[in-house]
């Protein structure tokens, strides 16, 4: 099996400056990402799996920063290290842009310029620091298994969205803001155990065959979940908070650096 792994990490992100090169835990944020990749690899590897690891991005100082991680990474799995920004992403995906166009860009360079197509693509989003290099392995080997299009990560709602309650809407005049009428739940008279589970994508692995990552598509039609139970695994980074709760996260020792 052929396995391209990419790390999306642009420069212009809009919530928190910088986010994929700030500071978490001693390296910056894509790091993280890197060094579950290089373990990952190296477990692969020794299944006789072929992995390509690569990191799209758009900015030079990002670039640096990246290929230094990596190297380190691969130094700490006993691997010899390779170039792992065999290019900057053109400026026509680097603004907000659907993952899928990127990971698409970046599948078609490596097939075309690099001469390493592949059966599977993983993508790796660095706003998920603490996935595991088991969880991208358990991944792979779900997808091989299942034959499914696409395999990802998910972690169970602790939250029921049938218990969330309804706005009506007051009278004309009063504004969107009004709260006039009475809030009603969207579902009641129904008890936690009699509803189903439900499992929300932790956006940390994402593993897709070359046919719909070739249609710029991160999920196919045949679907397949890994079930994380760890929440802090699952942890994922959009805002200043979110980067502060996995700083603490480190600090009082509920994550080790691999």
């Amino acid at each position: 099996m052929k396995i391209l792994m990419v790390v999306p990490a642009r420069s212009k992100s809009r919530r928190v400056k910088d986010k994929n090169i700030r500071d978490l835990g001693g390296r910056p944020l894509v790091a993280w990402s890197l060094f579950a990749a290089a373990e990952a690899q190296r477990k692969l590897g020794e299944e006789r799996h072929t992995s390509v690891c690569i990191v799209s991005t758009d900015s030079p100082t990002y670039a640096g920063i990246a290929q230094d991680s990596y190297e380190k990474a691969c130094r700490k799995n006993g691997m010899v290290w390779v170039d792992c920004i065999p290019f900057l992403r053109p400026q026509e995906i680097s603004d907000d842009c659907d993952t899928g166009f990127v990971v698409k860009h970046a599948f078609e360079w490596m097939r075309d310029k690099a001469d390493f197509d592949v059966d599977l693509v993983v993508t790796l989003q660095p706003t998920s620091p603490f996935r595991s290099a088991d969880d991208i392995v358990n991944c792979v080997h779900d997808a091989v298994s299942s034959k499914a299009d696409t395999v990802f990560t998910v972690k169970l709602l602790e939250q029921y969205p049938q218990w969330a309650f309804m706005r009506d809407i007051g009278p004309p005049g009063l504004g969107a803001r009004s709260w006039l009428g009475i809030p009603h739940r969207y579902l009641s008279g129904i008890i936690a155990q009699d509803l189903p589970e439900l499992w929300f994508p932790t956006g940390s692995v994402y593993c897709t065959t070359r046919k719909f990552i070739q249609q710029g598509r991160i999920y196919g039609d045949r679907l397949s979940m890994v079930p994380v139970r760890d929440s802090v695994r699952s942890a994922d980074i959009e805002t200043e908070d979110d980067l502060a709760y996995c700083q603490w996260l480190i600090d009082s020792g509920r994550v080790k650096a691999s």
